[in-house]
């Protein structure tokens, strides 16, 4: 076995044995509602778990760039009242600081919808107690009601989304959306897999 093949199988067993552990722990806390699973892409690589009802799924997500989604059972991504989901955007040299980041972010918004409302909320902290800062935004151009959390990792900045289309939707939501950023957990950044590589 070469040292190519040495690190791909590493880094496989890992990957396996964090699954193993999120289990154990999902059983462990009687919370078997829960849907869990590894997100990881370029410098990112964490553990999440959907909340009560709902459900994650990596796929329907991707042609729009986002990472992972989440949606009630029964629904889905392009049809639901009300949707969870998070991405990531990479550090560099013009973008390395998650002030500047939300500052930009927030700016971008409010050109875009005149009407905007946004408030800076409250602080949550994730499994592994990495302090998330959240806003709630009201009054864009769709009448949507959101939730953003921002979170700042070495290499990339996290952001979690609560995204509804009413009001009640919104408040009957939050607390599962505090709850899915209370089950985040970082694994590492030492990601480079490539499935094409032979």
């Amino acid at each position: 076995m070469n040292r190519g093949q040495n690190k791909m199988l590493k880094k496989l067993i890992f990957l396996l044995v964090t699954t193993f552990c999120l289990i154990s722990i999902n059983y462990a806390n009687e919370k078997s509602n829960l849907e869990s699973g590894i997100i990881y892409g370029t410098n990112y690589s964490f553990l999440i778990s959907a909340q009560g009802d709902w459900i994650l799924d990596n796929e329907s997500g991707r042609p729009n760039g986002v990472n992972v989604v989440f949606y009630p059972k029964g629904s889905n991504w392009k049809k639901s009242d009300v949707v969870m989901y998070i991405n990531t955007t990479t550090k560099n040299e013009k973008q390395n600081d998650i002030s500047n980041y939300i500052k930009l972010e927030i700016k971008n918004l409010k050109e875009k919808h005149r009407k905007i409302q946004i408030t800076k909320s409250n602080e949550i902290y994730t499994m592994d107690k990495k302090k998330v800062t959240i806003y709630y935004v009201s009054g864009d151009n769709y009448g949507n009601y959101e939730a953003i959390g921002y979170l700042d990792e070495k290499n990339v900045i996290v952001v979690f989304v609560l995204s509804s289309r009413t009001k009640n939707g919104f408040i009957e939501n939050i607390a599962k959306f505090e709850e899915l950023i209370k089950s985040y957990k970082w694994l590492t950044e030492k990601i480079n897999i490539n499935f094409n590589k032979k």
